[in-house]
């Protein structure tokens, strides 16, 4: 009887030590990774944050998961901050698989959406058998062999229970990569799509769904390292980069692994070969706002825009689309945006010299002429500074930020009347303060709804204490469309054929589809400027019934 005890022992500690053996060298390769995989598996195993500083001695997080949010000021509350509370955050805040199926992301196939909620979501067991030549853990593409001969299985109730705290064999999973400037000058957009991008794993993901977050260091060379990173880790899909001189760059190497890659840039002269493009269209909104500005009976335009490849764009598609709507392009200026001083555009195109002159030679006619009547209407010239109007009743400004601030000003500065002259501009308008600016109260622009995007960015506030970067919807929607794409029965790959759903998808900005370009075409909101921000004037539609 001792000795069968004995040998029960022996038995179980040799199991143990073989189960420890097994965590060590796991938890060794995980540490040579800057960037750890998000998953719903790391989330709920990964106890504590680890952060790795880059050769610019910049801090990159390399795990997120809920044990270790409250360690990343995820919360309003440091002492507060426990796994309960943590849980209950994100819970509370998650959108339903049905809900999302139907209003979220609404997409008009058969995807299957069987998923727990993600706080009750446990780790997958794996097969329990290691074959004595062949058991491995994979983990961001590192394979630990187990080279130990002399056990076979482990099948004790105690050692699986062992086994369940070792993030699961992850061959099954579907990878997607994320490319994003999480260093250098652009980290702070960085920081704040991968939040989004985090926001959208609790959400939306299930247990099958893996993102690998990588630092583009926004640079081409840094987005050429980081995609060759995630295909070499079994990417089947990836988000980013974000700008445009980055995505050119990873291109050939797309085209090569035949891999399906949405970017976040809005540049059009790079999409197509398997490159989608999910960034608001500059052409789009101005045909939103110049399709709306002729429903109201404007009819004659004026445009100043940037001496740059976006002003080659911005003039490209006016001259477009105020024909296409029954227009006059009457007058267009451009500047540099590095000089910084645009008076001398703004007296060009709203002809102030020519009306200047004009109200000199009037006021001399009068004054030769003398008589009662001339004299009176030599008194009403004393207060104007021109005379005649110009030749247009909008005027396109597509800038954002000081650019706006500066330029907005001057029309009334050399004598155009903001009251008889409507001002136009696209989404870089959206910002705050917008209002304060008493030159663009009235002003018209397009872009995404911002009641569509409330709940998003009330969301983002309640967990990461600020207001989320314009751009980082953009992440959010791209994650939530992978995990979609991810939803394909038991198959083990992504179902990319979703990607062309006439119908669309309703997003955090609200409702968008790609053409047979890579081009994301987005339903797009008319907004007007008032001084505590903007109003919707015209809704973005619900469909793209009518926009076909």
């Amino acid at each position: 009887m001792r000795a069968l005890v004995f040998k029960t022992f022996f038995i179980s500690k040799k199991t143990f030590y073989y189960v420890i053996l097994l965590m060590l060298i796991f938890l060794s390769a995980c540490a040579e990774k800057q960037l750890e995989n998000i998953s719903t598996n790391n989330i709920n195993q990964n106890p504590k944050p680890q952060v790795l500083k880059n050769s610019s001695n910049e801090v990159n997080i390399k795990s997120i998961n809920k044990k270790n949010i409250e360690n990343l000021g995820l919360t309003k509350d440091a002492e507060k901050t426990n796994k309960q509370r943590i849980t209950k955050t994100f819970k509370s805040n998650s959108i339903s698989d049905k809900d999302f199926s139907n209003r979220f992301l609404n997409i008009e196939n058969n995807v299957k959406t069987n998923k727990d909620s993600i706080s009750q979501k446990n780790i997958k067991k794996t097969d329990q058998n290691i074959s004595q030549d062949k058991s491995s853990i994979i983990k961001n593409g590192n394979n630990i062999t187990n080279e130990s001969n002399k056990e076979k299985n482990i099948s004790t109730p105690k050692d699986e229970a062992i086994l369940k705290s070792i993030p699961e064999i992850l061959s099954s999973k579907i990878k997607v990569g994320l490319l994003l400037p999480l260093s250098g000058s652009n980290s702070e957009l960085g920081s704040a799509m991968l939040n989004a991008a985090t926001m959208a794993i609790f959400d939306l993901s299930d247990e099958n769904f893996e993102l690998l977050p990588r630092d583009t260091q926004g640079t081409p060379k840094g987005s050429i390292e980081a995609i060759n990173d995630l295909i070499s880790n079994g990417a089947e899909m990836v988000l980013g980069p974000v700008f445009s001189n980055s995505v050119k760059a990873i291109s050939p190497i797309v085209e090569s692994a035949n891999i399906t890659v949405i970017a976040f840039s809005n540049d059009s002269s790079i999409s197509g070969k398997n490159i989608y493009l999910l960034g608001f269209s500059p052409e789009q909104q101005i045909e939103r706002i110049i399709s709306f500005a002729s429903s109201q009976g404007i009819e004659n335009y004026a445009a100043v825009v940037p001496e740059s490849a976006y002003g080659k764009k911005i003039i490209n598609a006016i001259e477009t689309y105020i024909p296409m709507y029954g227009g006059r392009l009457n007058k267009i200026e451009e500047y540099d945006i590095k000089q910084g001083d645009y008076r001398d555009v703004i007296k060009k195109i709203t002809d102030y010299e020519d009306r200047k002159k004009l109200l000199i030679e009037n006021r001399e006619k009068l004054l030769v002429q003398g008589d009662p009547v001339a004299l009176k209407a030599l008194e009403r010239l004393e207060e104007k500074e021109t005379m005649g109007e110009v030749n247009f009743e909008a005027i396109l400004i597509p800038e954002g930020g000081a650019r706006l601030r500066s330029i907005a000003p001057l029309l009334a500065f050399y004598d155009v009347d903001p009251r008889t002259i409507k001002i136009l501009g696209t989404g870089l308008w959206d910002e705050p303060g917008i209002g304060l600016e008493p030159a663009l109260v009235g002003g018209w622009f397009a872009g995404p709804s911002p009641e569509v995007g409330k709940s998003f960015r009330q969301k983002y506030r309640e967990i990461y204490e600020k207001d989320p970067h314009r751009l980082a919807s953009l992440s959010y929607d791209a994650t939530a469309l992978a995990v979609v794409l991810s939803r394909n029965g038991n198959e083990k790959l992504i179902n990319m054929s979703i990607l062309n759903n006439s119908s669309g998808f309703t997003g955090v900005d609200g409702l968008f589809r790609f053409n047979q370009e890579g081009l994301a075409e987005r339903g797009l909101a008319v907004l007007e400027i008032n001084k505590k921000g903007f109003k919707i004037i015209d809704p973005s539609p619900e469909t793209f019934n009518n926009l076909n």
